[in-house]
């Protein structure tokens, strides 16, 4: 306690079993603390911020709310340890609301806080539990904020209780014992926490496979025969591949880990990640946690393009949104809803004697069933073209070659002068990008 509080007679005040410190006031057994902090609101409990109930000092104890003492309380009693695999390396506790589901065999990390969202590492039985936990570590730190200012405080106030117990032992070892002695580790922000148990896994190596992938350096698979390189990312669903050029192999081996769980590949706006990017992620991103989207990271920070406009939209020339490569990214005016990509690729089916590989960008083919086209002609050829109404062509399969170069081609050429330059373009880089991804 400080000692303006040693005013009380010390013979009242006494440990019980559940770890407070205990005083007699007026024939009352109270909480040491509560007479410390006597004017607590209904509603409202006092809080011990480095987490030592023992540690009755007045810079110690604070009014909180529920909610407050609950993101700031220690570790579960029950919580299990990390597998042996991780206590192996000196990781003695998982990360905060990080746990081992050993039915999947997966890491997961529970929502609180700043991650709304359930985080799941992978469960591919072809990588080592370190590096299953290697991959929800990734995850987890890419979407955790800074540590605040409680705990700096709680770090500050530990650091002072122990050099007090420790002062204590020396003076008076027949009196006060070597300890217990407060976890400075576990005390720290979990983002600390996290960058703390990464540097204690052993780095990966050539024969190491990392999210169901064989790894190679820096964990990037060269594309000599296209120029580029990528990131594999397994999910439970599908394998993700993420195309950039090889010229950015370096600012790829530094970037932060994005979520590839859905349709393009995002980060959460952290104050770290404004840091690192402060022209694209701003004050205003980070208060609200937007998702920002690797490909506007791409655009500026690999690119060297100014900031993309809010009434703007970088849309893929080849419709995949994992294709990051310079010459795939363009510009255009409008939202992303005005640009939606088709599922999948567009491939054009075998057998109707089309040269192209892929419909031209803006066409589609319903073949559906029950559509209220003629059973001559039960096809239909769909063309969207920018600042027009969508066109319809009936044909067949008989037929659609000869609509696709009568009525289709000549409508694309007439909207863009630049339409066949363009579409080679388009074919390439989408064949390109099947023959990796396939």
């Amino acid at each position: 306690m400080d000692r303006s509080s040693f005013e009380m007679d010390s013979t009242a005040i006494y440990a019980h079993s559940n770890g407070y410190a205990y005083a007699r006031v007026d024939g009352a057994c109270v909480t040491h603390h509560s007479t410390i902090l006597t004017d607590v609101p209904a509603g409202f409990s006092v809080d011990h911020l480095n987490w030592q109930k023992m540690d009755n000092r007045r810079a110690n104890l604070r009014i909180a709310t529920a909610s407050e003492q609950i993101s700031n309380r220690t570790e579960r009693a029950d919580k299990k340890p990390p597998p042996p695999e991780l206590t192996e390396l000196g990781i003695h506790r998982l990360p905060r609301c990080m746990r081992w589901d050993v039915g999947e065999g997966k890491f997961v990390v529970d929502p609180m806080g700043a991650m709304g969202t359930q985080i799941s590492g992978t469960k591919s039985v072809k990588v080592s539990v370190v590096n299953r936990f290697r991959d929800c570590l990734e995850k987890m730190i890419a979407a955790s904020q800074e540590d605040d200012e409680v705990t700096r405080t709680r770090v500050k106030l530990a650091h002072e209780y122990n050099a007090l117990v420790r002062a204590a032992h020396v003076i008076f070892p027949e009196i006060f014992p070597d300890g217990p002695y407060a976890d400075l580790e576990s005390m720290c922000g979990e983002l600390a926490y996290c960058q703390a148990c990464m540097k204690k896994l052993p780095p990966p190596t050539k024969t190491d496979v990392l999210h169901g992938y064989l790894n190679v350096p820096s964990g990037i698979v060269d594309l000599p025969h296209i120029k580029s390189i990528a990131i594999v990312k397994a999910t439970q669903n599908e394998n993700k591949f993420i195309l950039f050029d090889s010229a950015f192999v370096d600012a790829v081996a530094n970037l932060p880990t994005c979520d590839v769980s859905g349709t393009s590949p995002i980060m959460v706006a952290t104050r770290a990640l404004r840091e690192r990017y402060p022209g694209i992620v701003s004050e205003a991103d980070v208060a609200a946690k937007k998702k920002i989207l690797l490909k506007d990271i791409v655009w500026s920070s690999f690119l060297g393009h100014p900031r993309k406009p809010d009434d703007a939209t970088i849309v893929p020339l080849n419709y995949q949104q994992y294709d990051l490569r310079a010459e795939n990214l363009l510009l255009l005016p409008g939202t992303s809803k005005e640009h939606k990509s088709p599922e999948g690729i567009p491939v054009i089916p075998e057998g109707l004697g089309i040269s192209m590989r892929f419909w031209p960008r803006g066409v589609s083919l319903a073949t559906a069933a029950g559509t209220t086209q003629s059973k001559k002609s039960p096809w239909v050829l769909f063309v969207r073209v920018r600042g027009a109404k969508r066109s319809s062509f009936s044909c067949s399969a008989t037929t659609v070659d000869t609509v696709l170069k009568e009525k289709v081609l000549p409508l694309l050429r007439m909207a863009a002068e630049d339409f066949d330059t363009v579409n080679a373009t388009y074919q390439r880089l989408l064949a390109e990008y099947q023959s990796v991804t396939s």
